[in-house]
């Protein structure tokens, strides 16, 4: 398994639809397929994606362009491409809910295998045979599990993800809870997997399996206790060095809030110990954590007065080159397109930070490091967009938005509604009035005329 197979790292990036690998996919529908694959003895391969899916790109421009895996993929399957958001029915049908999903049928249409991520020719080939041998996904997973040792908590999650897969739920949540009760004890590193991918995978489940949910609470609430009861404590040189990289109660307490959908929870507990003692260590650790419920409540005074914000933007970018340089050249171009995406949208943040405290000087900097990383229409509308939310919109947005709007060929209703509404901002009423009517004409689909609508009657237009 490599870096970013995990199912859940799909991130949102702008770029083309797919392309790669196409010739690769036959052109029909599911059930030819399998009509097909029954007269030939295949099985039916489909590629779930999305268009906004990374590992989906990746996956096109690596493995799907491999002569091996083509070949085989030919001699064994009907290869399918299919759009999961267009594809519903299907989608449902097969509980596809990550991307890529890489699903392999039988003509009747039972599930031979279900992989997840992204997976390398060798690694694809290796799954694809098991599958063709008709071993089922539990057992495979099984397997791998033994293979690797019961207490791998990274194989043990993949054996909680087939049991899923199979709606062995209740055996599912077994597995996960391990994982997150023990997985720092056996695998060192495990803590970043622990506090995201692998609490997402537990909140998945628990919207088919609301007992998941409930264990997340009663784990957020034993954290939460031991964040006010360890509040005083400061960190030890054995804490910094031993057991405290791993046991970390604010971190816990903060990232099962984020998945369960109860931030404010974090910041009320954070704004009852700043209260009483803002000098206790778990007050600081907390911060981060809070960020965005600081922001969405424009507390940007507190925000500018615990963070160089200059420092952490030149740390984040410094690291962004670092870890580049570790990426497989082959997937280097989707993952940077990524981590840039991260990146600026981090930076617009805190350009809204720096907009409210009316640090004009400093948020320029920060927009002019947001479009040295990336001059897109995107970067250029997501600045206009934080400045119109930091309350203090200011010229330079209204530049900023109509940049973005020329960019999208003034094809883009969401870039429209972020240009009129710093214009409304600005007490220009009048002209966002003005340019509404002029372009909404031009916008025919249903979901777009109802956000032009909706700014014409906040507007009074």
């Amino acid at each position: 398994m490599n870096w970013i197979t995990r199912s859940a790292l799909v991130v949102t990036i702008f770029a083309s639809p797919l392309l790669a690998g196409e010739g690769l996919f036959v052109s029909s529908s599911f059930d030819d397929a399998c009509a097909k694959a029954k007269t030939e003895g295949k099985l039916v391969f489909v590629d779930f994606y999305t268009t906004w899916c990374a590992p989906c790109k990746i996956m096109d421009k690596t493995t799907f362009t491999d002569e091996t895996v083509i070949k085989w993929l030919g001699e064994n399957t009907i290869p399918l491409k299919i759009d999961a958001e267009k594809e519903v029915a299907l989608a449902t049908k097969y509980r596809i809910d990550s991307y890529p999903s890489l699903l392999f049928v039988k003509p009747d249409g039972e599930v031979a295998g279900l992989l997840s991520g992204v997976h390398a020719p060798e690694e694809f080939l290796a799954e694809a045979n098991a599958i063709k041998s008709g071993k089922s996904p539990i057992e495979r997973a099984k397997e791998k599990l033994e293979a690797a040792g019961e207490n791998d908590p990274m194989a043990r999650m993949d054996y909680a993800q087939s049991l899923v897969r199979m709606g062995k739920y209740e055996e599912a949540l077994k597995e996960y809870l391990w994982c997150y009760d023990h997985g720092n004890d056996n695998a060192i590193g495990f803590t970043g997997v622990r506090n995201s991918y692998l609490l997402s995978d537990i909140a998945r489940l628990g919207r088919k399996h609301p007992p998941a949910l409930e264990e997340l609470r009663k784990r957020r609430d034993a954290a939460e206790a031991r964040v006010i009861s360890e509040a005083p404590k400061k960190a030890s040189m054995w804490s910094m060095f031993g057991e405290g990289m791993r046991d970390k109660p604010a971190l816990d307490f903060a990232s099962l809030n984020r998945e369960l959908g109860e931030e404010e929870r974090t910041l009320e507990i954070y704004d009852q110990l700043r209260a009483e003692h803002p000098d206790w260590p778990a007050v600081k650790q907390l911060q981060r954590s809070v960020f965005d419920q600081l922001l969405k409540n424009k507390r940007y005074e507190e925000i500018v007065a615990s963070t160089d914000i200059e420092s952490r933007i030149a740390g984040r970018i410094s690291g962004m080159e670092m870890v580049s340089s570790m990426i497989p050249e082959e997937q280097r171009e989707e993952v940077e397109a990524i981590r840039r995406r991260m990146l600026v949208e981090e930076i617009a943040k805190y350009y809204e930070v720096l907009m409210g405290v009316e640090d004009l000087v400093a948020a320029a900097r920060l927009a002019d490091k947001a479009l040295e990383i990336d001059d897109s229409q995107e970067t250029y509308n997501l600045l206009a967009w934080h400045g119109y939310l930091s309350g203090k919109p200011i010229p330079a947005n209204v530049t900023q938005a109509q940049k973005a709007f020329e960019m999208s060929n003034e094809s883009s209703a969401a870039i429209l509604d972020t240009l009129v509404r710093v214009l409304d901002a600005l007490d220009k009423t009048k002209e966002a009035c003005e340019l509404l009517g002029a372009k909404e004409a031009d916008f025919e689909n249903e979901r777009d005329r109802a956000l032009i609508k909706s700014c014409q009657q906040d507007f009074g237009c």
